[in-house]
Formats: structure tokens, C-alpha cells, sequence
């Protein structure tokens, strides 16, 4: 977990302001125009961000399914499990 929170980190602080500058730069070509840039550099993240979503969705539900197989919903867990009385 702790890789992945740092390689989201370096990837958003490396080519976040970066892709900000290129478009102001090279495709606006205007320096009031850093407006724009933000705004189709956060967009496209967005759209990039969901379509990941979208795309590990399948493999999110597939995964929680089969663990819900191997420890029932309604099974109570821990140590102390047995000894406790079941509401109805």
C-alpha cells in the first residue's frame, strides 16, 4: 500500500505541474491562458482516474465475491466469537 501511495504521489507531483506548463507553453501559447491548462489537465486526470475504475471493476467485485465464500457475511468473527449470544 505504502509503494503505491508513493508512486501515485510521484507520478501526480512530477506530471501534474509539468503537463500544466506544456499546455500553457506549447498548445495555449498565451501566459493568461494557465486557466485553461489546469482545467484540461484535471479533467483528463478525472476521465483517466474513472476509466481506471471502470476498468478494475469487474476484477474488484470477482475478488470481493470470492471472499465473501470463503468468510460468510453473517459468520461473526474474532476470538471471543462463540462465547457472545446472537441477536435475533
Amino acid at each position: 500500500m505504502a509503494i503505491q501511495v508513493l508512486l501515485v504521489n510521484l507520478l501526480a507531483l512530477s506530471l501534474g505541474p509539468l503537463t500544466v506548463a506544456l499546455l500553457t507553453d506549447r498548445l495555449f501559447k498565451r501566459l493568461d491562458s494557465i486557466g485553461y491548462a489546469l482545467v484540461w489537465t484535471v479533467g483528463s486526470g478525472a476521465l483517466i482516474a474513472f476509466a481506471a475504475v471502470l476498468a478494475c471493476r469487474r476484477l474488484f467485485v470477482a475478488s470481493r465475491v470470492s471472499l465473501e465464500e470463503l468468510v460468510p457475511a453473517n459468520t461473526p468473527s474474532g476470538a471471543g466469537a462463540a462465547a457472545q449470544p446472537r441477536l435475533r
